[in-house]
């Protein structure tokens, strides 16, 4: 602050509690961001604020397709409860993003079945509304800080589609600082094709925050993001720039990745699955396995 007040006009209003909906709160080891109040209007809108709660927001191996089953009257409150699910998913609560991602593609022409996906997920924020963020302090100021992103797939899991869906997040020091759930443009022919598009777009969303990290100087010019993939074939397939059978199919825009790693932007490591963080951002999991990785996203209860 001080730095600042020397070259800005500046007024200090002291520690922020909260930010475009978020609530800031301090601990003596770290600070917790959530959006507790908000959850509770938006469970209180829809008549779900005493319901019972769901341990996970997604059924495993539940299946939404876009029709053969009755129409969802109320489009209106479907598309407005999604923007809001949208907003906490993409805020405070990544724990919601892939089933918030999976039911946002049919705002259009919701059916019944969809709206009990998004009654799934407003039961699971019942028993967690005072879930969010937590950053750790650290025990000094970091002279360089160590991105790590980690990228998955769930090869066809759109069933209507049978494309894939593509999971990453994006750790700096362990602190989790961005995530992402979507769909693939492209029907992916393997498990490999898909995970060498997931990376390709993990990779693509992370360069701008390593070029920021070096124009501050707080990441040094000579040094790579980390990619955690778990998958082999994948891994091989993007550090070898020669064209396979296997690759051959590939949109040239893919082989950005190739380029980046070339260039040493980007250094690709193994992965085992159960350290794979990005697997919660592909698919519905149990709720064993949704909570590990809830804890390894640094996910804690705070309100």
């Amino acid at each position: 602050m001080t730095q600042l007040a020397e070259r800005f006009n500046i007024k200090d209003l002291g520690e922020a509690r909260k930010c475009l909906g978020m609530w800031i709160d301090y601990t003596a080891s770290g600070i917790a961001v959530h959006q507790h109040q908000t959850t509770l209007d938006l469970l209180a809108k829809v008549g779900l604020d005493q319901c019972k709660a769901s341990p996970t927001p997604m059924e495993v191996n539940h299946r939404f397709f876009e029709e053969n089953g009755e129409p969802f009257q109320d489009t209106t409150l479907y598309r407005e409860v999604i923007d809001s699910l949208l907003w906490l998913s993409n805020c405070t609560r990544p724990d919601i993003a892939t089933a918030t991602n999976c039911l946002s593609r049919f705002v259009s022409c919701p059916i019944s079945a969809h709206w009990n996906g998004v009654k799934r997920i407003l039961r699971y924020l019942r028993g967690s509304a005072d879930t969010g963020l937590f950053f750790k302090f650290g025990n000094g100021i970091a002279s360089t800080l160590q991105p790590v992103i980690y990228s998955d797939a769930n090869w066809a899991g759109d069933f209507s589609s049978a494309k894939s869906t593509s999971g990453s997040v994006l750790q700096i020091n362990g602190t989790t600082i961005s995530w992402s759930s979507r769909k693939q443009t492209t029907v992916a022919l393997s498990t490999m094709e898909a995970e060498y598009v997931a990376a390709c777009s993990a990779v693509q969303d992370c360069i701008a925050i390593r070029q920021l990290l070096q124009e501050l100087g707080l990441m040094p010019q000579n040094t790579a993001i980390l990619l955690r993939v778990d998958n082999q074939s994948a891994i091989k397939s993007m550090e070898n720039a020669v064209t396979t059978q296997r690759t051959r199919r590939l949109q040239i825009k893919y082989h950005f990745i190739r380029d980046a790693i070339a260039n040493k932007q980007v250094q690709v490591e193994y992965c085992l699955t159960q350290q794979q963080l990005a697997d919660i951002f592909t698919k519905a999991t149990d709720r064993i396995i949704f909570e590990r990785l809830c804890c390894m996203l640094h996910l804690t209860r705070h309100a």
